[in-house]
């Protein structure tokens, strides 16, 4: 998209506007215009022309992001809504059509955020504090969760019973982060409505490289192996007439695997996937290790990434690390140890 969208944030139940103010802070500072509708909570139809009406306010393409109960709002567009070219659920309900989140929080116990709502004399829900606290905003401070359970925005208890028609995401493209610890909507419930909608998810909580290009913003592959002489791996690659790229027999078992047995390494050759060459001149945008704790396996005899390389990668992403003596399928000719190192990850996660 060659101009940058409109974000449009819509909060979920027992939350106002100002729930997003980090978010919008950081989407202001990247220049997106952001707005973040107010609402009334009132009944589903009130909400979804609350929605309407900052949509009309926005002049070109708009994002629609929804959190919680905000992910029942914007599913309940449908159809008709013009101007969103996408649609992003934070821990959110996403609904299809027939379906109604009374329904559906029926089929299991209460989660513990929701397991004693205050319903008052007007119809609505609130969250008692101990609850808000200590499972609805669990991992916020105490003190500032405690400013939000004062401000919380009740929900009308119509809004459970409202069955839903088509739903938006079945119309527009979607993505779905799941929060992990979520007590107020089960995150498998979370993951089916990401992959129902065929979302791309965001529940990646770190990342392991295995003797590979860990790039910073800015930097391609082909740039940084212009720094150098070829490496043995790498020196006598073939690019075929549709534009990919083969590694030679003798460089494949010589380099590339040079120590695995010669029989495994050609049979390894034989298997290759062939990389479009394209990708070497592809320059890296934010990379996701600036936001995600991260592990690098250094192959201390790699032929193709040289090892230093490697390290330098690991070093500025402030990496856990490990050096194994090996060619680079590392993986391959040291199974166990890459696999212990990958549970070192898992388990500090």
């Amino acid at each position: 998209m060659a101009e940058l969208p409109n974000i449009v944030l819509v909060h979920g139940a027992w939350a106002d506007g100002s729930c997003w103010s980090d978010v919008i802070e950081r989407l202001q500072a990247d220049a997106y215009n952001v707005t973040a509708a107010q609402l009334p909570e009132s009944s589903l139809a009130d909400d979804v022309a609350k929605v309407r009406h900052v949509l009309n306010r926005q002049d070109g393409p708009t994002v629609l992001v929804g959190h919680s109960y905000g992910g029942h709002v914007i599913t309940s567009l449908g159809t008709d809504a013009p101007n969103v070219v996408g649609l992003v659920y934070i821990a959110a309900f996403g609904l299809d059509e027939g379906e109604s989140i009374g329904a559906l929080l029926q089929q299991g116990p209460p989660t513990p955020a929701t397991a004693n709502l205050e319903v008052d004399s007007d119809g609505f829900a609130w969250i008692p504090e101990d609850d808000f606290v200590g499972h609805f905003a669990g991992d916020i401070d105490p003190a500032r969760a405690k400013v939000m359970y004062a401000v919380q925005q009740p929900l009308s208890m119509s809004v459970f019973d409202e069955v839903m028609d088509t739903p938006a995401w079945k119309s527009l493209p979607s993505w779905y982060l799941v929060a992990a610890n979520d007590e107020a909507i089960p995150p498998d419930a979370e993951r089916q409505f990401a992959e129902r909608m065929g979302a791309d998810t965001a529940n990646v909580v770190g990342l392991v490289y295995v003797a590979a290009f860990g790039l910073d913003e800015g930097e391609s592959i082909g740039g940084l192996l212009a720094q150098g002489e070829p490496t043995p791996a790498l020196a006598h690659l073939r690019i075929d007439d549709q534009g990919f790229t083969w590694l030679p027999e003798d460089d494949f078992v010589g380099h590339f695997a040079a120590d695995m047995d010669p029989a495994d390494a050609r049979v390894m050759y034989a298997v290759q996937q062939p990389l479009a060459a394209s990708t070497l001149g592809d320059v890296m945008g934010v990379p996701a290790w600036k936001s995600l704790p991260t592990w690098y396996v250094v192959a201390q005899n790699d032929e193709a990434i040289p090892p230093d390389a490697e390290r330098l990668f690991a070093q500025r992403m402030g990496a856990t690390v490990i050096e194994i003596a090996a060619s680079h399928v590392v993986m391959t000719s040291h199974p166990g140890e890459v696999a212990a190192f990958i549970q070192t990850a898992i388990d500090a996660v």
